[in-house]
């Protein structure tokens, strides 16, 4: 598990607090005398010596009238509840509240990468895909359609950082993983968003006819039901051809 609290700061800050001090006509001391801080924090804050809190972003963006972008590299990274922490230390003990919460933190990863962009969360988000792909792995039976279904989730998301960040093979991984999941959970909306995800990443391989093909397949979901694992029986897979399932380690 990733630690409960820490601070995402973007390379660029040091290099933007600099540009928009000397683009004010502030001297370090005098910026320094705005916002309450040393003029030796500043510098090593323009240096990248020291690492701003999100509050000494959002005080030095309103001193240089910086409208936001300036706080905008810095985000604090979202917590793990004491619900999902627990879940993590005793897998087999994973309750739909523990799944809630897992969801929840997903949802604050996303906007946290819309803020500070893709490379940042990488790390912090792959520990948490250990996380999950270990909660499938113990969840029992009665949980496992819950679960599967918001494995499958943070899947698509780690195989589309996978894509934003150039890292080709973990965007095949997770995007193998969330296609299998979602599929055995059923949900329809997923497997067409992984399925457009995939055809994203053939488009940059220059592979046009994957393309072509997983482009058009989204729309060949919504005419059949998926046929899904053991645990949920009658589902079917119907005519599309799904890449070989990843089994889960």
């Amino acid at each position: 598990m990733p630690p409960r609290t820490r601070t995402i700061v973007d390379p660029r800050f040091a290099a933007e607090l600099r540009q928009r001090r000397e683009a004010r006509g502030l001297t370090l001391r005098q910026l320094g005398m705005a916002v309450s801080y040393g003029k030796s924090l500043l510098h090593q804050l323009e240096t990248g010596q020291s690492r701003p809190t999100v509050d000494v972003a959002v005080r030095l963006d309103d001193a240089l009238a910086a409208d936001g972008h300036l706080a905008a590299l810095v985000a604090d990274m979202p917590t793990t509840s004491d619900r999902a922490a627990y879940a993590a230390q005793h897998p087999r003990r994973v309750d739909q509240g523990a799944v809630d919460a897992l969801s929840d933190l997903l949802a604050n990863y996303r906007r946290l990468e819309d803020a500070v962009g893709s490379a940042l969360v990488v790390s912090p988000v792959r520990a948490q895909l250990d996380t999950v792909v270990t909660l499938l792995r113990e969840a029992r039976h009665h949980m496992r359609p819950a679960v599967v279904d918001m494995a499958a989730q943070w899947a698509q998301f780690g195989g589309w950082l996978g894509i934003a960040t150039g890292d080709d093979e973990a965007a095949t991984m997770w995007l193998g993983r969330a296609l299998q999941w979602a599929t055995e959970a059923g949900n329809r909306d997923l497997i067409a968003a992984v399925l457009s995800f995939q055809g994203h990443q053939a488009e940059g391989h220059g592979d046009l006819s994957s393309m072509i093909a997983l482009s058009g397949a989204p729309g060949e979901t919504r005419g059949f039901t998926p046929r899904c694992a053991r645990t949920a029986p009658g589902r079917g897979l119907g005519a599309w051809r799904w890449p070989t399932p990843i089994p889960v380690r």
